[in-house]
C-alpha cells in the first residue's frame, strides 16, 4: 500500500476524544513531532496539527508558516504555557525555507520548556535548522494539553486566519514526554543517519528508514508508543498506534500517489 495520504484543502483530520489518550490530559514539558510532506507552492500560512481551544488558545500548533504573505514558507511550532496565563506562547520557528517543490521532505521538533531559556531543536532533510534567536526565557513551565476541546490533522477550528494543508503527508508522529529527546544523540540505530520519532533519515540516499509500523524501537526506547502516529493510504491512515483509536475525516481523504519510503 501507499504509506501516505493526500490533502485536497479542505480535508482534515478530527479527534474529540482527548481524554482517550492519557498523555493529552496532563501536564507535560517536553516532546518530539515528526512528519514527512509533500506540497507543491502555498500562497497562505496552512497548519498541519493543532490542539485547539477558543478562546483559551493552543497549547500546540505546527504550522507552515510564510511571514506577510512572502513566498518564502517556514516550519513553525507553536507551544503555550497553561490556560491560566493563555496568550503567552512559546514561538519555534525555523529560519531555513521548506522546499515546496513537488517531491518528500522531513520535518523534525524536539523541545523542552522545562528550562529557561528553552530547549528546542529542529531539522529539515536530517540537518540542523537554526531556530529563533534568542529562544524565549520565560521560566519552567509545562504545557496543559487538557485545555483543548479538540486536535487536528490537516486544519483546525473553522475560523482560523491561517488555511488547511494542501498535499500529502506521511508518518504524523507526536511524543509527548517530560524527558528531552536529543535528535543529535546516537541513539542505537546501526544504519547512519539521525534518529527521528519512528524514522531513521539515512543521508546516503535521502530515503526514510522504518523502525517500526507502531513506532515501536523508537528514539532507541524499547516499547515506546507515540500519542498520535499516522500512516498509511486513505483507507487506514486515521488511527493511532496501531489503529485503536480513529479519527473522524472531514472531506475526502484520498490517497497519495507515492510516499518517502524506499
Amino acid at each position: 500500500m501507499t504509506r501516505a495520504v493526500h490533502f485536497n484543502g479542505t480535508t482534515y483530520l478530527l479527534n474529540t476524544t482527548l481524554g482517550g489518550i492519557s498523555a493529552f490530559s496532563s501536564n507535560l514539558s517536553c516532546g518530539v513531532l515528526s512528519y514527512w510532506y509533500k506540497a507543491d507552492t502555498t500562497l497562505d500560512a496552512t497548519v498541519l496539527l493543532a490542539f485547539a481551544n477558543i478562546p483559551g488558545g493552543h497549547c500546540l500548533r505546527l504550522v507552515h508558516y510564510n511571514p506577510g504573505g512572502s513566498s518564502n514558507v517556514y516550519p513553525m511550532l507553536q507551544l503555550q504555557r497553561p490556560q491560566a496565563v493563555a496568550g503567552t506562547s512559546v514561538f519555534l520557528l525555523g529560519g531555513t525555507t521548506l522546499p515546496y517543490d513537488g517531491d518528500w521532505h522531513h520535518v523534525l521538533f524536539s523541545w523542552s520548556v522545562n528550562t529557561s531559556p528553552v530547549v528546542a531543536k529542529c531539522q529539515l532533510d536530517g540537518a540542523s535548522v537554526t531556530l529563533s534567536t534568542p529562544l524565549p526565557t520565560l521560566g519552567a513551565f509545562t504545557i496543559d494539553y487538557s485545555i483543548a476541546d479538540d486536535w487536528r490533522i490537516a486544519g483546525e477550528y473553522s475560523s482560523s486566519p491561517m488555511g488547511t494543508y494542501l498535499g500529502d503527508l506521511a508518518e504524523v508522529y507526536l511524543q509527548c514526554l517530560n524527558i528531552y529527546i536529543d535528535p543529535d544523540a546516537s541513539l542505537g540505530v546501526s544504519i547512519g543517519g539521525v534518529l527521528v520519532g519512528g524514522k531513521g533519515f539515512r543521508w546516503n540516499d535521502n530515503k526514510a528508514m522504518e523502525i517500526g509500523p507502531d513506532g515501536s524501537g523508537a528514539l532507541g526506547q524499547s516499547g515506546l508508543v507515540p500519542q498520535v502516529y499516522c500512516t498509511g493510504d486513505s483507507g487506514t491512515f486515521p488511527s493511532n498506534g496501531g489503529g485503536s483509536r480513529a479519527f473522524s475525516i472531514t472531506g475526502t481523504l484520498a490517497t497519495a500517489g507515492s510516499d518517502p519510503f524506499p
